[in-house]
């Protein structure tokens, strides 16, 4: 039985009424109703809140954890202060004796594999003082406002200035990114009403923490997408296997996170659906490179990851991946050649007077 027909015997009867029952939260781009189990107070005063409301409080604990780390959080640091994580000499970890088979004996148990169930509250005293110039309106900033995109504080011309710096500085600002997560969060949940507007923000700069939804708002990704996923067979052996088994253990061996055992799986999956449902279509080397992103951004959502591919290829790889791809593939090495000669006319006579015409090996 499943956890749910558990819960569902009767010997659970005399508590589960004091439960309420869980309600699966509604992703982004599903086709269920938002407002189905939305209540209302009787008053409606009810929902306003005082002036020393604490606002950070009511934001998700993904955007608390990242806005902490840009105000100078180091979970590391935090873990080892409680002895959590506790440096061993080298020479200790090695064990007594060896045997000729490689079984080794006299290596105790570290306590990293043995489960730990401390918990450690990180204080958000350091991020509270960065923040604390940020009014409340701007944890609501109003959509319909054409004037500014960013909403009115007490630090708007700061935020005015920062707009203008490089792109690496203003990732690292936590109040600049506390005003952009929040206004393309309200985005993202008007989405596909706000896809506008997602355009216009987009142009400016897109916050790495909702990067993975932003790009999946401009690819226009509508509809169920995690059941046209589940439909998809991706355990059936086909042809494709052998190749996808090459490709992924060599490649993006620089993320941790692609590299891992559990990266390798999902890659195949998602490989593996696009595969079969597009039969018009084969498996060429590189495809592993194009879904790399989409699989990192979106790592615990494989049916978005899934749909974010399948709706850039036809977009920006038209027939790239046709079984006969000779004449596209002329086709992008002739456009490129034009865009050498045209932002370098000096490199491109170079090439032309040695005769290196393009080729796969051009764009290297």
């Amino acid at each position: 039985p499943t956890p749910a027909q558990l819960l569902g015997d009767p010997v659970f009867d005399g508590i589960s009424c004091h439960y309420a029952p869980f309600q699966k939260p509604v992703s982004l781009f599903s086709s269920s109703l938002r407002c189905a189990h939305l209540e209302l107070p009787d008053d409606i005063s009810d929902l306003c809140k005082d002036d020393d409301e604490d606002y950070m409080s009511e934001r998700g604990i993904d955007e608390v954890y990242h806005l902490w780390c840009l105000a100078g959080g180091d979970l590391e640091k935090e873990l080892i202060n409680k002895e959590i994580i506790q440096s061993k000499p080298s020479v200790c970890t090695l064990p007594k004796y060896v045997l000729e088979d490689g079984e080794s004996f006299g290596q105790g148990r570290d306590r990293s594999f043995l489960l730990d169930d401390t918990t450690v509250t990180l204080s958000l005293c350091q991020l509270r003082n960065r923040l604390k110039d940020v009014s409340g309106e701007a944890y609501y900033p109003l959509l319909e406002d054409e004037q500014s995109s960013l909403p009115q504080s007490n630090s708007s011309n700061e935020l005015s200035a920062t707009v203008t710096l490089p792109l690496i500085i203003r990732e690292r600002d936590t109040e600049y990114q506390l005003i952009r997560i929040i206004l393309f969060d309200r985005l993202l949940k008007g989405y596909p009403y706000k896809k506008n507007l997602v355009w216009k923000e987009a142009r400016v700069d897109i916050p790495p923490l909702v990067r993975g939804l932003a790009w999946a708002a401009l690819l226009g990704i509508e509809g169920d997408i995690q059941a046209k996923y589940d439909g998809i067979d991706k355990d059936t052996p086909i042809p494709t296997d052998r190749q996808i088994e090459v490709d992924i253990p060599r490649c993006h061996q620089y993320d941790e996170l692609l590299s891992s055992p559990h990266g390798h799986i999902k890659f195949r999956r998602v490989l593996k659906a696009w595969v079969v449902s597009h039969s018009d279509l084969v498996y060429w080397q590189g495809l592993d490179s194009l879904c790399a992103p989409f699989l990192y951004l979106n790592f615990n959502n494989e049916a978005l990851a899934y749909a974010c591919m399948s709706a850039f290829i036809p977009k920006y790889l038209y027939n790239f991946f046709l079984k006969d791809n000779s004449h596209v593939i002329q086709e992008y090495l002739t456009v490129f050649s034009q865009m050498i000669g045209f932002h370098d006319p000096e490199l491109s006579n170079h090439l032309n007077e040695i005769g290196f015409i393009p080729d796969v090996s051009y764009t290297g």
